[in-house]
């Protein structure tokens, strides 16, 4: 049996990662998202990590 790990590097963005979020969501998928300390600090790069990990997924520094 194959496995296939999926990332995404360099967000949270706030337009493409809801939608990527849905997405994975509506196929039952789970990812590991890599995510810049810049975009944490700021108000909505929390609210989307939060909601990343809510989501069932990992979450990993790429600063």
């Amino acid at each position: 049996m194959s496995a296939v790990h999926l990332t995404f590097d360099n967000g949270p963005h706030p337009e493409v990662t809801p939608r990527v979020l849905e997405v994975l969501g509506r196929h039952g998928v789970n990812a590991t998202f890599f995510v810049l300390g810049q975009h944490l600090a700021e108000p909505w790069g929390m609210s989307l990590a939060h909601q990343i990990r809510d989501a069932g997924h990992r979450l990993g520094n790429h600063s």
